[in-house]
């Protein structure tokens, strides 16, 4: 016959919890003063080159508004077709000018489209 239960006979030992926790405290208490020392130590640290936007303590400037946002957009619209609809340099060093749209198409349709650098 099997002298042995089929169950434990003994107890936990009653400082292991006790050990576990204050373990877990010390943990704890060194992980709040490695995070706190590196804390101090970078805010000592030197800020850097002043920043592009002013200083800390004044406000940031506000986004610049539009007065009249659709009289941009039809100035806009105004020189875009200018540009479309006349003859100029793009870069004259180059010799790369633009014509107008309607004259493009009508060059292109006399000459017959052909691919360049094809086969």
């Amino acid at each position: 016959m099997n002298s042995q239960p089929g169950y434990e006979i003994q107890d936990v030992d009653p400082r292991l919890p006790a050990r576990l926790a204050l373990a877990m405290v010390v943990f704890l208490l060194l992980g709040i003063a490695t995070v706190t020392g590196i804390m101090l130590s970078l805010w000592a640290v030197d800020a850097g080159p002043e920043s592009p936007f002013g200083a800390a303590d004044e406000p940031a400037p506000g986004p610049v508004m539009q007065a009249d946002p659709r009289a941009d957009m039809q100035a806009l619209e105004r020189r875009w077709q200018t540009e479309l609809n006349s003859i100029g340099w793009v870069d004259r060093d180059a010799g790369i000018a633009h014509i107008p749209i309607r004259e493009a198409m009508q060059r292109t349709a006399q000459a017959g489209w052909r691919e360049e650098g094809g086969s």
